[in-house]
C-alpha cells in the first residue's frame, strides 16, 4: 500500500471532483484538513494520525478504516459510513456526525466534545425526528462526549464504560439491549423519553440528569 501525499490527493480532487476512490490507501499522518472528500471511498484506508480537521467527508465510506489517533475536529461526516472503523483516541470535537453509521466502531478514548450525533427534524413535524445516527454495538470506553448532541441516536448494545456524557443531549436516544454504562459520567445529561431498558448503569454518576419519561425497565442503576 503506497503512501499518498496531500498534493496527490488535491490533484485527484481537481481532476475528478468528489467521490474519489482511496480504498485501502495509505494516508497515515497526512494533513488533509479542509479538503472536500465528499462521497470518497476510504474503505479500509489507513488514516492513522491523519489531520482531517474541517474536512468534508459527508456520505464518505470509511468502513473498517484505521483512524487511530486521527484529528477530525469540526469534520463533516453527515451520512458517512464508519462501520467497524477504528477511531480509538481520535479527536472529533465539534464534529458533525448526523445520520452517520458507526455500527461496531471502536471509539475507546475518543474525544467528541460538543459533537453533533443527533437526529434530523422532520420538515413536516418539528417534534418528530425522521432519522438518527447509528452507534449500535459501538465501543465508547472512556470516551469524552460531554456536551454532545445524541438526540435520538441508536446506542443499542453500546459499551460506554467510564465514558463522559456530562451535559450531553440524549433525548429520545435508544440505549436498550444491555448497553454497558458502568461508572460513566451522566451528570446533567438529558435522557428525557430515552430508552434505557436493560441498561447497566451501576456506579454511574446521574447527578442532575433528566430521566423524565425515560424507559428504565430492567435497568441496573
Amino acid at each position: 500500500m503506497s503512501k499518498l501525499t496531500r498534493e496527490l490527493v488535491e490533484n485527484h480532487i481537481k481532476i475528478q471532483g468528489f467521490g474519489l476512490n482511496f480504498r485501502k490507501q495509505n494516508l497515515s499522518h497526512l494533513d488533509l484538513s479542509g479538503l472536500d472528500l465528499r462521497k470518497a471511498d476510504l474503505l479500509g484506508a489507513n488514516l492513522r494520525g491523519a489531520n482531517l480537521s474541517g474536512a468534508n467527508l459527508s456520505e464518505a465510506r470509511l468502513n473498517k478504516a484505521n483512524l487511530l489517533g486521527a484529528t477530525l475536529s469540526g469534520v463533516n461526516l453527515f451520512q458517512a459510513s464508519l462501520r467497524k472503523a477504528n477511531l480509538k483516541e481520535a479527536i472529533l470535537n465539534d464534529a458533525g456526525l448526523v445520520n452517520a453509521d458507526l455500527s461496531g466502531a471502536n471509539l475507546d478514548g475518543a474525544r467528541l466534545v460538543n459533537a453533533n450525533l443527533g437526529g434530523v427534524l422532520s420538515s413536516q413535524n418539528e417534534n418528530v425526528y425522521q432519522s438518527w445516527t447509528i452507534l449500535k454495538g459501538v465501543s465508547l470506553k472512556q470516551a469524552d462526549l460531554s456536551g454532545a448532541d445524541l438526540n435520538g441516536a441508536f446506542l443499542t448494545g453500546a459499551s460506554c464504560h467510564q465514558a463522559n456524557f456530562r451535559g450531553a443531549n440524549l433525548f429520545r436516544a435508544n440505549l436498550s439491549s444491555h448497553p454497558d454504562g458502568r461508572q460513566s459520567n451522566l451528570s446533567k445529561a438529558d435522557f428525557g423519553q430515552a430508552n434505557l431498558g436493560l441498561a447497566t448503569l451501576l456506579g454511574a454518576n446521574l447527578r442532575g440528569a433528566n430521566l423524565g419519561q425515560a424507559n428504565l425497565d430492567g435497568a441496573k442503576l
